[in-house]
């Protein structure tokens, strides 16, 4: 057998199985080969840097592999060894950095784990709504419908992933949630509308009609202004590589506003 194969073996029956986290994915615990020939490890889910680090002076790696000894001119390994701590059947895969070969072994882990870790980035990366209104923010005016735009965004996704196994999570806008700051019983306080919205029309529910003037004893507040809110909803889903797939809830993302709604007075003639 040669020798990065007795290695391995070795380091498997000194390893325990990958412990999991739901923050991210990076190999970690594990042993290096002191002849500097191969490096060992379980795979564990714990921060979102990818898997066994690079060895130091060294620009690529190749893709993790099923592990096979007949790559190495031997005979051909069952991949799957069994974890003696836990009694789990775990995977090996290895890859190929510079002359360096690195090994890992993955215990059973659940997509839901992968999924948790991908919905951070996602949550990470979801925009704020950029918001426009047609008449602008500061020249409403009482009984005008007034039209809000929220610049399109595109779902947003993020991967997950170790060796045979990953996980994309993806976020829809489903609504736009406005709220206009109105302390006024009665008052219409929450507009909600389907994306995006428009500043040339009412388009897709998308409008308020300010029904009193932005004074004080309306708005709570003593700047002329209504506080309020221009909220996405975003819906995740998650898909492993498996077949699996599953809902994570809604995500938030919201801008305030402060709008100023002026009153029209009239004069009449005798």
């Amino acid at each position: 057998m040669p020798r990065c194969i007795a290695i391995l073996a070795i380091g498997l029956v000194a390893l325990g199985s990958a412990s999991v986290h739901a923050d991210g994915i990076v190999a970690g615990g594990g042993g290096v080969d002191p002849h500097g020939s191969a490096q060992i490890s379980t795979w564990v889910i714990s921060a979102v840097n990818g898997g066994v680090t690079r060895p130091p002076g060294v620009s690529s790696c190749t893709p993790w592999a099923l592990f096979d000894g007949s790559t190495f001119g031997g005979q051909t390994a069952n991949p799957v060894t069994i974890d003696p701590a836990t009694g789990l059947p775990a995977t090996i895969y290895f890859r190929t950095c510079g002359t360096i070969l690195q090994f890992v072994y993955v215990g059973p882990q659940d997509p839901i784990d992968l999924s948790r870790a991908a919905y951070q980035k996602v949550a990470s990366l979801l925009p704020h709504p950029e918001v426009t209104f047609s008449p602008p923010i500061d020249k409403m005016v009482v009984n005008i419908e007034t039209w809000l735009g929220v610049t399109p965004s595109p779902p947003i996704t993020a991967t997950a992933s170790i060796p045979g196994l990953s996980a994309t999570v993806t976020a829809q806008a489903t609504d736009i949630e406005w709220a206009t700051g109105s302390q006024v019983a009665g008052d219409t306080t929450v507009t909600t509308c389907l994306p995006w919205g428009s500043t040339e029309s009412s388009r897709s529910g998308c409008a308020w009609t300010p029904a009193y003037p932005s004074v004080g004893k309306v708005t709570g507040t003593n700047d002329l202004r209504y506080h309020g809110t221009v909220t996405i909803i975003w819906n995740v889903t998650w898909q492993a590589s498996n077949g699996e797939s599953g809902a994570l809830g809604d995500l938030r993302t919201t801008t305030p506003v402060e709008m100023g709604v002026l009153e029209i007075q009239t004069i009449g003639g005798g």
